[in-house]
């Protein structure tokens, strides 16, 4: 799971936790607010307790909704799981 040398990660690109970057350490992730997730969102309200999963592919990250508030990535709205 990295690419050119560097380990992979998610970072956070818009809220109130921009910057925010986790590394990816294994899949699949859990992204989310519970403390059990790989990548924790504490500070944003419209995230919920496991807002999405990401399983690694061989093009990089497939990105499914977990819940149903919106997930956006690179400005394209991901599909739900199921």
């Amino acid at each position: 799971m990295s690419r050119h040398g560097q380990a992979d990660r998610f970072e956070i690109v818009n809220g109130p936790e921009d910057g925010m970057a986790f590394p990816v350490t294994r899949s699949p992730i859990a992204i989310g607010v519970d403390p059990g997730c790989n990548v924790q969102v504490r500070l944003d309200a419209d995230v919920v307790r496991v807002h999405a999963r990401a399983m690694a592919v061989a093009e990089g990250y497939r990105i499914r909704r977990t819940g149903p508030k919106p997930v956006w990535v690179d400005g394209k709205r991901a599909w739900a799981l199921g």
